[in-house]
């Protein structure tokens, strides 16, 4: 999209320049399609840059669009396959209290299970 911007051209337009349809393109830059290598190739050779520069252009596009999750400071998004995150001390101790009072009611479940159901 950046790349697109700074050449001052809509959606339409360059998809148009490419032989796609609008449509097409439009899923590639809100990344609901990927373009197949032959679109890949028209895009990098449009723009002048390498195959690689343009996927690490999109990379960058996406992670500063994207890098946090719901404004939290503790969990940061990343595009790549591998979630990558940080916990806070305090949202662990939330974290191991949570655990702990799961753990509780299980045993009280098991108790309950104990006292109301016959043992064979």
């Amino acid at each position: 999209m950046k790349l697109r911007i700074s050449k001052n051209l809509t959606k339409e337009s360059l998809a148009q320049k490419l032989g796609v349809s609008k449509t097409a393109y439009g899923k590639w830059e809100s990344d609901l399609a990927k373009p197949g290598f032959d679109n890949i190739i028209l895009l990098s050779d449009f723009y002048g840059i390498s195959k690689d520069e343009l996927m690490e252009d999109e990379e960058k596009s996406v992670s500063q669009n994207n890098n946090t999750f719901n404004n939290s400071p503790n969990i940061v998004y990343s595009p790549n396959p591998t979630i990558n995150y940080t916990l806070s001390e305090e949202m662990l101790e939330k974290i191991i209290e949570n655990q702990r009072q799961i753990s509780e009611i299980v045993q009280t479940q098991n108790k309950l299970f104990e006292k109301f159901i016959p043992k064979k």
